[in-house]
């Protein structure tokens, strides 16, 4: 997670991270909001890697709450960044994006820095930038780690499953038998002998 607050923040983020925002800022970068309509989201759509991409809608979000913005150099188009509202007052980075001229002048790194700074002091308190299988991808991200929390890439060969009823049928994958009755064969079975009965599980 990053904080959203610029001065927090500054703090925490890598230096590499630090010296891509001045340099996008020296190349006079300048981020602006827009309304996502339909032509802005096209927009996005020729950045990203994926144009065919069906997470990007025909028009920005209301529920959850998105917030879009530009980045222009020289008043062309050199990047895009999309926020998504999410639980417990965080903001999910949804799509962080650039074209050629954007990525000469690190616009990705600003457009994260750009919504620290717009949130800053606002009702929301971290930007999830999320994760990557890819390591370069997951090294970006990684500069911009504030706060850390465990990732699972691989889940485990054997998955644990922990039911509320551990030995009823459907916990043990069997079909009800309602033809025994179970006291009266174990009693004979075990010929009048006290038992007590453990499932396996």
């Amino acid at each position: 997670d990053l904080v959203l607050d610029k001065t927090i923040a500054w703090g925490k983020i890598s230096r590499r991270a630090k010296r891509s925002v001045q340099a996008a800022k020296d190349a006079g970068i300048v981020m602006k909001r827009v309304d996502g309509t339909p032509s802005e989201m096209n927009q996005l759509r020729a950045m990203w890697y994926d144009p065919h991409d069906t997470e990007i809608s025909t028009k920005l979000g209301e529920s959850p709450k998105q917030f879009m913005y530009f980045a222009y150099k020289d008043n062309q188009i050199a990047g895009c960044v999309i926020v998504t509202e999410a639980p417990e007052k965080h903001l999910f980075l949804h799509f962080n994006a650039s074209n050629d001229l954007g990525i000469k002048h690190q616009v990705p790194h600003l457009n994260i820095w750009h919504i620290v700074e717009e949130f800053t002091g606002s009702e929301y308190k971290f930007l999830d930038v999320g994760c990557s299988f890819r390591p370069t991808l997951q090294e970006f991200f990684k500069n911009w780690c504030t706060y850390e929390y465990p990732i699972i890439f691989n889940p485990p060969a054997l998955i644990p499953q922990i039911d509320i009823t551990p030995f009823d049928n459907d916990s043990l994958f069997v079909k009800p038998d309602k033809t025994i009755n179970v006291d009266v064969a174990l009693g004979n079975l075990l010929g009048g002998k006290p038992y007590t009965f453990a499932p396996r599980g």
